[in-house]
């Protein structure tokens, strides 16, 4: 049997003569569409968005010195991890009753994995084009979706707030014991000092307890001694001498580490400045009813025509090889 040539002409002949039945039927399936995308079988799903900035440092200097300025690359990238945390992530199901907001059946041995791939794909957070954080909730509630959006702001700064109070705290008790210890040895060696000299060139007062004064004269003890002893070619008293005025200058930085210390860990931590708070929007981002009627509609129309042309011209050639 001599190959059915192609012909072109007689697809387009079939599917004109064919193109009442082609139309019908994808009207038929578009108002099919129609009818299962609405409402009562698709509940609509709504979004509403958050925009901030995080902010430059939780340093009282480097908050003076750039309050100018929002967060760097890292903060920002710190910012969508903390906001992606489970402790965030848990913080909203439990508020908004999530597991049976999202209907989630917890007899079933996978309900927490269905549970977070829900809350996944309700919730996205990402840096936008001007380095700000964004973060978007759906939901078939616009007004949940716009309190989501808005508290997980809250609740971010929440653990931020615990992760640096905690850090600062830990810094701050290391540089309590370091202080101490600095001190302990600055005043033995003054005592030490005392004795070799056989004078009260400095006070029994602990170190910690003079004021500003009574160290500049401290310094200036060590300094008039370190130049006696170094007429008389006193070494060993000039060892010492120097010894404690260099311990002295690294109790003074350890005092201004301390100080800054104290002052952070007492300051409150800044929060994120928020440039756009979620509202409830009511118009819904799914399902595009009216996109996925004319797909149905025109994707019927060329899946029949085709069908058509397969039925007419090859399902008989079929039949007759058999």
């Amino acid at each position: 049997m001599d190959p059915i040539p192609a012909n072109p002409y007689s697809s387009l002949k079939i599917i004109f003569r064919k193109r009442k039945f082609i139309l019908a039927a994808a009207l038929l399936l578009a108002a099919v569409a129609a009818l299962v995308t609405m409402p009562y079988f698709i509940a609509p799903v709504y979004k509403s968005e958050t925009l901030l900035y995080p902010p430059s440092s939780n340093s009282s200097r480097n908050m003076i010195s750039g309050a100018s300025r929002f967060g760097s690359d890292k903060e920002i990238d710190e910012q969508i991890q903390i906001f992606k945390s489970s402790e965030v992530r848990d913080a909203v199901i439990r508020k908004y009753e999530l597991v049976k907001h999202y209907e989630i059946d917890t007899t079933e041995k996978t309900w927490t994995y269905k549970l977070y791939k829900t809350y996944n794909e309700n919730v996205a957070i990402d840096r936008t084009r001007y380095n700000s954080v964004s973060i978007a909730v759906c939901d078939i509630d616009p007004e949940m979706a716009a309190a989501i959006a808005n508290d997980m702001v809250i609740f971010g700064d929440n653990v931020k707030n615990k992760i640096i109070k905690k850090n600062l705290f830990t810094a701050f008790e290391a540089l309590t014991h370091q202080y101490e210890l600095k001190v302990k040895e600055v005043d033995s060696i003054a005592g030490r000092i005392n004795m070799i000299s056989g004078e009260e060139l400095f006070s029994r007062m602990p170190f910690e307890q003079k004021t500003d004064l009574e160290r500049l004269k401290d310094q200036v003890a060590v300094r008039e001694m370190m130049n006696r002893a170094k007429a008389k070619k006193d070494y060993a008293l000039q060892e010492i001498l120097f010894g404690f005025e260099n311990r002295l200058n690294q109790l003074n930085d350890l005092q201004d580490s301390y100080s800054q210390a104290y002052i952070d860990y007492n300051s409150p931590v800044p929060e994120s400045y928020v440039i756009s708070r979620a509202q409830a929007s009511y118009k819904k981002v799914a399902p595009l009813r009216t996109v996925l009627v004319l797909l149905t509609f025109f994707g019927s129309i060329v899946i029949l025509s085709a069908w058509m042309v397969f039925y007419e011209k090859y399902i008989p050639v079929f039949k007759q090889l058999k």
